[in-house]
């Protein structure tokens, strides 16, 4: 897992940005009013973003939302899951409404097609491939902090705004691998924010090796009004730009990939060999992502759909000389998703938005022929599932022209199993 850090202030801070997280490229953790700013600093598609966590609907948690919809509203793209307390969908409403008008046809849109889930409301779907947990904190509106958990391992805890309560052990005791909380009290009011004080006195004591907790190796202090000076203790404070990695490598995320599709498409021959194929080659190639492994390598590929979900968009290949999907190697330190959106974005000049987030939608191992000084190898492609509006599209360099085609057609240009078993999966709507 992978934490991006966009900003690190709180309500009333001395012009800090403000408080928010990027998790793995896609889950954006509290929406506050600068986070297109703090998004564009970093360099993030906003249509990466497929989902959205707000701990709670004060301004400074919130008010950036209307904005970032707009984005995918504009561009018709699928708007991101929205998670949080019972009052968000009405408090976004409201605050779309004064950023622009209440008769706007924006406005109905964000009613129609985005997907509202009300945390404490039932069984918690998957966020940023997690198990999210989600702690109630104390505050004067019900504000909700999120814990993601993959393989049983608590990686990330985000406590927003809350007072000191020794309720908040139970939470620190959980073990998480990174703690990031609110120590706005620190030189502030402590009735409505704790301190750094207060968190560094709960860690010491949770570090005790008779504790039945285990403390976080890491803890960081956030919702800042004004850049603290770093303690002696355990907290230091997150910097916006700071990237902080989690758990396991992307060898290992990418094997609990591959075993959760192995089982969604468990009795097919076919989607268990290819599994089953990418996986030895990742548990026995240290160079497995990189095109310098000459056995083969591990690539990403990206099936876009349009809204409607029955023509894909392909290009023609100029090297290959077929219809193929968009697609192609890991860049340095990428993830098959990130290499997936990337070559979307490159070779068709289209903004992308994930259908299925980061989970695999086809997987694929098939050859590639010799040429320039390069010996015939394979390629372990891992699918993933996008949308895109169409019109706009434009072929790279790389390719003679890039067309949308129906699922029937496109299984005619190219009658490979390597095409025809995605094209037969989006006519059946056969999502893993």
């Amino acid at each position: 897992m992978e934490v991006l850090v966009l900003g690190a202030g709180g309500f009333d801070n001395e012009g800090l940005p403000f408080n928010s997280f990027l998790i793995d490229g896609h889950l954006l953790v509290d929406c506050p009013p600068d986070i297109l700013v703090s998004l564009g600093r970093e360099k993030i598609h906003l249509s990466a973003i497929d989902s959205v966590f707000v701990s709670h609907t004060h301004g400074d948690h919130l008010f950036g939302l209307p904005f970032l919809l707009f984005h995918f509203w504009k561009r018709g793209l699928v708007p991101p899951r929205l998670v949080g307390p019972f009052d968000l969908k009405e408090a976004l409403l409201a605050v779309a409404a004064l950023a622009i008008d209440p008769g706007h046809p924006y406005i109905p849109w964000i009613k129609a097609s985005c997907r509202f889930e009300v945390v404490g409301g039932g069984k918690a779907q998957a966020l940023a491939g997690s198990a999210p947990e989600f702690y109630r904190t104390w505050h004067s509106k019900e504000t909700w902090g999120l814990g993601l958990r993959r393989g049983g391992r608590l990686l990330f805890q985000y406590i927003p705004d809350t007072y000191w309560d020794p309720g908040r052990l139970a939470y620190l005791g959980l073990g998480a691998e990174l703690l990031v909380c609110d120590v706005n009290g620190s030189g502030g009011v402590k009735s409505v924010h704790m301190s750094r004080e207060d968190l560094e006195d709960a860690l010491a004591g949770l570090s005790a090796p008779e504790s039945p907790g285990l403390a976080p190796v890491a803890a960081l202090g956030t919702h800042l009004s004004a850049w603290l000076e770093e303690g002696k203790g355990r907290l230091g404070t997150v910097h916006p730009g700071m990237v902080l990695g989690l758990g396991k490598d992307r060898r290992d995320a990418l094997l609990d990939e591959l075993a959760a599709y192995a089982e969604a498409y468990a009795g097919r021959a076919e989607e268990g060999r290819n599994a089953g194929k990418i996986s030895s080659f990742l548990k026995a190639q240290a160079m497995a992502f990189s095109r310098s492994c000459l056995e083969g390598h591990i690539t990403g590929s990206a099936f876009i759909v349009n809204p409607a979900r029955n023509r894909s968009l392909f290009v023609s290949h100029k090297k290959l000389g077929r219809w193929l999907q968009p697609g192609g190697h890991c860049e340095e330190g990428e993830t098959a998703f990130e290499a997936a959106c990337r070559e979307a974005r490159e070779e068709t000049g289209l903004e992308v938005s994930p259908l299925l987030g980061a989970r695999l939608f086809d997987i694929d191992v098939h050859p590639i022929p010799a040429r320039e000084g390069v010996p015939a190898h394979l390629h372990y492609d891992l699918r993933y599932l996008f949308m895109a509006e169409e019109g706009g599209e434009t072929a790279s360099e790389e390719s003679h022209a890039v067309s949308w085609l129906g699922f029937d057609e496109a299984m005619a240009r190219n009658t490979e199993a390597s095409i025809r078993r995605p094209m037969e999966k989006l006519k059946l709507k056969d999502l893993p």
